[in-house]
């Protein structure tokens, strides 16, 4: 099964959703060592 065309026009396909870049809630606490962990 190949999957060469879009199937419809859904956010996927337009790459609108999947594949951008997004800034994370936790990101520069996490990368700086502040990030509160859950145990």
């Amino acid at each position: 099964m190949k999957f060469d065309t879009p199937a419809t026009t859904n956010p996927i396909d337009q790459l609108r959703v999947v594949g951008q870049p997004l800034d994370r809630i936790d990101g520069r606490l996490k990368t700086t060592g502040h990030a509160p962990l859950c145990l």
